[in-house]
């Protein structure tokens, strides 16, 4: 939640003891509505209910004044009359004054009605304005809430996404709610729920850097708010070429109840989740023994086995169908001891695709299709590889599975068996032990002194003037704090190397270059940062044939303990993550955008 509207909800949790009796709305829909709120918040109305005393006063049409006692005859006849002239007016009055008293009950009546209505839109009604009534917020994570609007730009997005990744397995007629999918992690899933699942998942890690961000201080830059600035006046430039409202065209390509503030919001909170998210990454430096320590607490996640196998399918339309392939693949799997004996049975598993590519004109024989075949039986397994189902990586690599040992395992999602033999122990991936090494740089170019000039020589007074600037920047670092996170700012800010920045399309973060082996930059920025004596948080500056490069060393080990060092941060990203409680509000929940076939086709 941004200042802004912490503020807003402050300054209406409460309402004043003069008026609550004559605001408390009845609605049972709307008290179980704020009871569905993780803060429980009661709301002050703008238009208060009048009291009665408020609502009643007579008018001067109806003020009597009662005559002085008199002891005269004459008084005595006009006190009579006048008692009945006052019986005919009194009667008069009160028929007026229950007029009155009923035309106020029933305005009372009506403000309380007029009331309840608007409390129940409040806590029942979304908008495209970012307004968070409880009728439009989605989700909460942590104390920030979630939109409806931004809840369905994120859905549209993650869908897209997962269709891009997946578009040949998912069925186009078929509903989503009716199809199942691999997630990330292997597992057979409904398409529909994954959809959510993988929103809701966005959505919790995005809010929690950025809620931990902002208390960290975290500040759009000008050059940010400038982009964001751009991107806004290009969706309004959009909508006028299309001759919509804004929120028109934005609920029409972003999603319902999306409006140009949800937009600029959700570019705002983005960057500094980002920018959180980075810095996190940067200032998480493990040691050596730690990030080693890791290693051998979790070496299956980067051991592999040797193994063979094939692949049998089965035809779900036909009946009988799995159940015939399971029974050949038993008795395939009793007569395979090794490598050879499994590849023997190539042309006998493989006959209708070995004929299907003769036919074709792939090959001219089936001795070279079976040749070709048998060269791609043999494979690695490791925990991480989606090719294989979970029962199959636990086989592989459970200790009591023998070399040479040979199984089956049925695989849904793919409508197949798999006959896997075993033909190693988990050993670690040979590339895990190369030297990598990893520095942070900012890159000065030299540039013409002349903006015309075409050469791409540059003279000696412009290199200077490079090496000058880089130098600044080396000083402005060694006048500060002197830590990597400073040394990354200052890379965001000047490097000229913006693949290495959040200013390219990498994906990287302040100067980042890393998993570096040897050979694959320029020799002089190698050499020095493969120096044997470099250790963590060296500085210096080199030149290269880009420019002048200001440099921060990082290290220089195999490459498993950099994934290490990659994995311990991610594991406690995702702690802080969880840190930040996640609570979906089921009402609101339920006029969320649910993806349809027709939508995306």
């Amino acid at each position: 939640m941004d200042e802004k509207e912490k503020n807003y909800v402050d300054n209406n949790n409460e309402v004043p003891d003069d008026v609550a009796g004559d605001t408390a709305c009845t609605s049972t829909e709307s008290n179980e509505a704020v009871n569905d709120q993780t803060q429980n918040k009661e709301w002050e109305f703008d238009a208060v209910a009048p009291t009665l005393n408020e609502s009643l006063s007579l008018d001067d049409d109806f003020s009597l004044e009662i005559a002085n006692d008199s002891t005269d005859e004459d008084s005595q006849k006009q006190e009579q009359e006048a008692q009945n002239v006052n019986k005919n007016v009194s009667a008069s009055s009160t028929d007026s004054n229950i007029t009155k008293f009923i035309l106020a009950s029933v305005l009372t009546v009506l403000v309380a009605v007029l009331i309840v209505f608007m409390g129940v839109r409040y806590y029942t009604v979304p908008n495209a304005e970012e307004k968070m009534n409880p009728g439009n917020v989605a989700v909460t994570v942590g104390n920030t809430p979630v939109s409806i609007g931004m809840y369905n730009y994120c859905y549209n997005g993650t869908v897209n996404r997962i269709l891009r990744t997946h578009g040949i397995e998912l069925k186009s007629d078929v509903p989503f709610s009716q199809q199942t999918i691999l997630d990330s992690e292997g597992k057979m899933v409904n398409v529909e729920e994954y959809f959510k699942t993988e929103t809701i998942t966005y959505l919790h890690g995005m809010m929690s850097c950025y809620e931990s961000g902002v208390k960290a201080g975290v500040e759009l830059s000008a050059q940010q708010q400038a982009e964001i600035d751009k991107e806004v006046a290009a969706v309004k430039e959009s909508a006028q070429k299309e001759e919509l409202s804004i929120n028109e065209f934005t609920q029409k390509y972003f999603g319902e109840y999306c409006g140009l503030a949800t937009y600029r919001k959700y570019l705002e909170q983005q960057l500094i989740a980002n920018e959180y998210k980075n810095r996190l990454f940067v200032e998480n430096t493990y040691s050596t023994e730690e990030k080693n320590n890791f290693f051998n607490e979790n070496i299956t996640k980067f051991q592999e086995v040797s193994a063979a196998f094939l692949l049998v399918p089965f035809d779900v339309n036909v009946e009988g169908s799995k159940d015939k392939v399971i029974e050949d693949a038993k008795a395939y799997c009793a007569n395979i001891t090794d490598v050879a004996s499994l590849k023997k049975l190539v042309p006998v598993i493989y006959k209708d695709i070995i004929d299907k590519n003769i036919e074709l004109g792939y090959y001219k024989t089936a001795d070279e299709a079976i040749a070709e075949l048998e060269k791609i039986v043999e494979t690695k397994i490791n925990m991480q590889t989606l090719d294989f189902n979970d029962e199959v990586k636990q086989w592989a690599f459970n200790s009591q599975t023998a070399v040479n040992s040979c199984n089956y395992f049925v695989d849904d999602y793919f409508n197949c068996v798999f006959i896997v033999l075993k033909t190693g122990e988990p050993a670690l991936n040979e590339a895990y032990n190369e030297e990598v090494y990893a520095v942070r740089h900012i890159l000065v170019k030299p540039k013409h002194s002349q903006d015309d000039s075409n050469t791409a020589d540059f003279t000696e007074q412009e290199w200077d003037a490079a090496k000058i600037e880089a130098q600044n920047i080396y000083d402005t670092y060694k006048n500060g704090e002197m830590n990597e996170l400073e040394f990354a700012l200052l890379a965001e800010e000047f490097s000229e190397d913006t693949e290495s920045t959040s200013n390219g399309s990498s994906g990287l973060y302040g100067g980042i270059i890393d998993n570096c082996t040897l050979g694959s930059t320029v020799k002089d920025f190698e050499d020095w940062s493969i120096d044997p004596n470099r250790q963590y948080g060296d500085t210096g500056i080199v030149k290269s044939e880009f420019g002048y490069h200001v440099m921060f060393f990082k290290s220089y080990e195999p490459l498993y303990l950099s994934i290490a060092n990659a994995e311990m941060t991610y594991e406690k990203a995702e702690a802080e993550i969880k840190a930040h409680e996640l609570v979906e509000h089921a009402r609101v929940m339920a006029k969320t955008k649910v993806a349809k076939i027709s939508d995306y086709k």
